[in-house]
């Protein structure tokens, strides 16, 4: 086992909460290993620990066959899947390898991303805002370091949709309406609102259900970050973890059931995936 890793005694036990509270704060470890029925359930604080988790997921089976751990930790992996099977969600994006690939110059306001995150953080950078401030955006990305995902920028609402697949089944937890910043190059969440289920749009949560099940996340938290744009919903992001604080603090306040209560829930009663 990891050292990192830190089974809880059980989730049926007092304690689970605990644990978990600690480890959405980034306090609790970088790796959570959950004990159920099944066997262990390995969670990512971040996602430069994805690789390592879903490796570790996928040998237990808690995934089906069919999938591929690069098309949730990899931006242009995903990115070439959702552009596969979920077209309609799908960035008009490409993969350029490195600084040096990047346009000089654009009339367009540019976002490229790091094909690999390091932190639970968004990773964003943006091209196009002036020449002093891709300056410092093209210093960031260079001591980030290629491949990057570039798209162009779209105006549009971003939101986060929280979830746990069970069984191949998407149920969904809480959802944010996020508000942003333009800081320098980078753009950074300040404020969060919670939504319901009836504001999405009616066809997105069976869109996100497929695209999931297509990945083969069977089992397990899921967070999408999406885009509500002009011309339709795109999706930014699609990650096989619980969402990081405050996202989970925020739905105690509310007393409503958060993801991390469902993951709880749904996984505690999972006997076989």
């Amino acid at each position: 086992m990891n050292a990192l890793e830190r089974p809880l005694c059980a989730l049926a036990d007092a304690p689970w909460r605990a644990h978990l509270d600690r480890f959405v704060t980034g306090s609790g470890g970088g790796v959570l290993a959950l004990p159920t029925a099944k066997g262990l359930y390995r969670l990512a604080y971040s996602d430069a620990q994805q690789p390592q988790c879903l490796a570790a997921n996928a040998a237990e089976g808690w995934y089906d066959r069919h999938f591929r751990p690069e098309t949730v930790f990899s931006k242009f992996a995903q990115h070439e899947c959702v552009r596969r099977i979920a077209p309609d969600l799908c960035l008009n994006g490409f993969a350029v390898e490195s600084v040096q690939d990047l346009p000089r110059h654009t009339d367009d306001v540019l976002v490229v991303r790091p094909d690999r995150s390091a932190g639970s953080r968004g990773s964003a950078v943006m091209l196009g805002l002036g020449r002093e401030t891709d300056k410092i955006a093209r210093k960031v990305l260079k001591d980030i370091g290629g491949p990057f995902l570039m798209h162009r920028f779209e105006p549009g609402e971003v939101f986060f949709v929280n979830g746990v697949m069970s069984g191949g089944r998407l149920h969904l937890a809480d959802i944010w309406r996020c508000f942003s910043f333009v800081v320098g190059c980078r753009p950074v969440l300040i404020s969060v609102i919670n939504m319901d289920a009836c504001d999405l749009p009616a066809e997105l949560p069976d869109q996100l259900e497929r695209l999931a099940q297509n990945i083969g996340l069977r089992n397990g938290p899921v967070h999408f970050e999406l885009l509500h744009t002009a011309k339709g919903v795109r999706l930014m992001k699609c990650a096989a973890r619980l969402a990081t604080d405050p996202l989970p603090a925020l739905s105690r306040l509310r007393r409503a059931e958060g993801q991390v209560d469902l993951l709880a829930r749904l996984l505690g009663n999972t006997s076989t995936p």
